[in-house]
């Protein structure tokens, strides 16, 4: 995954899931995009705490002013590292040197939730001033978004 928009719509689902399931937010996606302008990073970015309580109020997202905080308080974020980045694609992607990393898994049960990669630009992030971003939930991310493929080896997903 590289567009930018996609992006940013993954990471703040993933912001979401703490403490839940995928399942349950993923069941709720539309109403995210709906209640953040399709992940539009520049209109989100203009809301405020306000908008937060009355996006819990009238869409059907997870109830949780904080993490819906989270989501615009993220996407200002976003903006420092287009502006340092040139875009979120750049900035993630070129922690992996713009390659995909994979990871041998033979058994479900050996399926890592962090790496030391995670860990580190959940470092970052956090010092950039992000929110609920935590190695297991960067680590989501990378997975999700394609920078990490840890399928197992018989998965007919995980393609050499």
């Amino acid at each position: 995954m590289h567009d930018d928009r996609e992006l940013f719509e993954l990471f703040s689902l993933e912001t979401q899931v703490a403490g839940l399931s995928w399942l349950t937010v993923l069941k709720k996606q539309r109403e995210y995009k709906k209640a953040f302008f399709d992940f539009d990073l520049d209109k989100t970015a203009m809301l405020n705490p306000s908008d937060a309580i009355r996006i819990c109020k009238i869409y059907n997202v997870i109830k949780s002013v904080p993490k819906i905080n989270a989501i615009i308080h993220n996407a200002k974020m976003f903006l420092h590292v287009k502006k340092e980045f040139g875009s979120i694609d750049n900035y993630f992607w070129s922690k992996t040197r713009y390659k995909q990393i994979k990871v041998a898994v033979t058994k479900k049960q050996d399926t890592p939730s962090l790496s030391p990669l995670s860990e580190a630009i959940s470092k970052d992030l956090k010092r950039r001033g992000f929110k609920y971003v935590g190695a297991v939930t960067v680590y989501a991310f990378m997975c999700a978004s394609g920078m990490v493929n840890q399928h197992e080896h018989r998965c007919y997903l995980n393609i050499d």
